[in-house]
């Protein structure tokens, strides 16, 4: 699951026009064994040749120009090739610059007979999301998390405006009249990251907008990142993948019924 997430959010970075296509193909079970190909295509920007094999290196992507327009550290598929290596799998890639990029992997699982058993703790109820009255602004560059959390908002009733990135978030913060009840910050932004973003909010002359909660969003909820976040005053941090009942309740905790005005010292 972790590897087709890590692909998605790849393909959704790199394709601004066009589609993605996810597709399973299974090829056939033997001695309880069933082996699956994964592909995930799309028609976005393309990978020169000589490049397909150092976009799976650490912190390595195609072009040096490509990190600061579409912004990301290039540790996607380098984690990805890591854990299905484990698998005894491998990534593979085919692409042309310009013609997208096609993402595969065969993978074999064991068959498991234990879901033709009927077991009552294995069915979990979801909870009640009832709708929610808060103005949320996603800070998050990452397509494919910002749609995941579009789902998630138009479904709850949420109010909420996105930026692509830090400098986007600080320009709302000064021209908008609008006032934000949280801010969920994606920590790895390109051209102004979470936390100086954060830093830059806290010291607001207006008490508003200096004390909106802030909740972080990484994919490394470490005890590191948990005190990094506390120390540049953050109101704690979201892990992902996103948990939808989590992410409720943390809306839920900063709703906030009474409507609030910039330069409003009364907080």
């Amino acid at each position: 699951m972790q590897v087709i997430k890590n692909l998605l959010s790849n393909s959704f970075k790199f394709t601004e026009k066009g589609k993605i296509t996810l597709s399973i193909e299974s090829l056939g079970i033997v001695r309880n064994k069933v082996s699956m190909v994964f592909r995930v295509k799309d028609t976005g920007i393309g990978i020169p040749k000589d490049k397909q094999d150092s976009i799976f290196e650490s912190f390595i992507q195609a072009d040096p120009e490509t990190s600061i327009r579409y912004g990301g550290t290039g540790l996607g598929l380098a984690i990805s090739k890591k854990l299905l290596k484990v698998q005894n799998s491998q990534l593979k890639v085919e692409s042309e610059p310009g013609n997208g990029a096609l993402f595969s992997f065969q993978i074999t699982f064991r068959v498991s007979n234990r879901l033709s058993v009927y077991e009552p703790e294995m069915i979990k109820e979801l909870p009640n999301f009832e709708p929610l009255k808060i103005k949320v602004l996603i800070a998050e560059d990452n397509k494919m998390n910002v749609l995941i959390l579009k789902k998630f908002f138009s479904k709850w009733k949420v109010d909420y405006s996105i930026a692509d990135n830090g400098e986007e978030v600080l320009k709302l913060m000064e021209s908008s009249e609008e006032v934000f009840d949280l801010i969920l910050m994606d920590l790895q932004m390109p051209l102004l990251n979470g936390y100086e973003t954060t830093k830059i909010i806290r010291n607001f002359a207006d008490p508003v907008i200096a004390n909106i909660p802030i909740v972080a969003l990484t994919a490394c909820a470490q005890t590191d990142t948990r005190i990094r976040t506390e120390k540049y005053e953050m109101n704690g941090f979201i892990g992902k993948p996103f948990n939808p009942e989590q992410l409720y309740n943390v809306l839920k905790m900063f709703s906030c019924p009474k409507p609030k005005k910039k330069g409003d010292n009364s907080i």
